[in-house]
């Protein structure tokens, strides 16, 4: 039983997240706070939670009536915080930086955090924040941050019990079970003056 992401080629149960509906609510939430230039940092294409991630930011920007620029997507090799801080560099670099940034993982987000410092920025005056993956320290950061949380026990518990069943029956083909993100706010996207 596949957890977490897909892998092709491999014919399997799977236990994800829906990865595209728990981004699209991110940037929802970002475009609500009335940003319009949103970057993203995403991870490499071939692996299926950043594709899916990259889906969901495109389909809410669209969605909304915004184009999807380029320049506004910063690929980091690996959802590292060194590679979030290398493409969190470039977006802020750019002449007109975007107001917000979805990290595609919370390594990624701490690799952002630090660029803002390093940029002589502050989060969320000068540019608003949201990663993926709650984890501990998120709201214990200055200013807490906003994250998309997986419910990490609920994944646990639906894939020992697809496991058990597959030893029962083998024969079946693979189910993927999709399972919904909760975003969770906090002070790193709310806007005070846009």
């Amino acid at each position: 039983v596949l957890i977490d992401r897909l892998i092709e080629g491999i014919d399997a149960d799977a236990v994800i997240i829906d990865n595209a509906a728990a981004t699209r609510d991110a940037i929802r939430h970002l475009l609500g706070q009335g940003h319009r230039r949103i970057g993203i940092i995403t991870g490499r294409r071939e692996i299926s939670t950043s594709r899916e991630r990259y889906e969901g930011y495109c389909q809410a920007m669209i969605e909304a009536g915004w184009a999807v620029d380029d320049a506004l997507i910063a690929p980091a090799v690996r959802f590292s915080s060194q590679d979030g801080y290398g493409a969190a560099m470039k977006l802020l670099a750019l002449p007109d930086r975007p107001t917000a940034i979805f990290a595609s993982n919370n390594l990624s987000a701490i690799g952002l955090m630090r660029a803002i410092k390093d940029m002589g920025l502050t989060c969320p005056d000068d540019v608003s924040v949201a990663c993926f993956d709650d984890f501990d320290w998120a709201n214990v950061f200055h200013p807490r941050l906003t994250t998309v949380a997986q419910p990490t026990q609920a994944i646990g518990v639906q894939a020992t019990t697809m496991l058990l069943e597959r030893l029962k029956d083998t024969a079946g083909p693979p189910r993927v079970i999709r399972l919904k993100a909760e975003l969770r706010v906090r002070d790193s996207s709310i806007v005070r003056t846009l």
